[in-house]
């Protein structure tokens, strides 16, 4: 599994609100900016942040809108079968 953050919508220091969300928030994993908003198109984003899980094949496998780290676990585990 490969988690990573995308940072989209920014229109100054990008990078920093990003370094800070993620400092704040304790998260571990890599956050890429998308400063064209290329993803977010091209997952239909609605809302910000918006949670997404995509199975090996490529397929969504969960989406959500707003920071639910709670949620995002309960759906990992039931994909994993755990």
């Amino acid at each position: 599994m490969v988690v990573v953050g995308i940072n989209t919508g920014e229109e100054s220091s990008p990078r920093d609100k990003a370094q800070a969300f993620q400092q704040k928030h304790g998260l571990t994993y890599p956050i890429l900016l998308d400063e064209q908003a290329k993803v977010s198109v091209a997952y239909r984003v609605k809302g910000l942040p918006t949670n997404v899980i995509i199975d090996r094949e490529g397929q969504i496998r969960y989406i959500e809108a707003g920071f639910n780290p709670e949620a995002v676990t309960q759906k990992l585990h039931e994909l994993l079968g755990q």
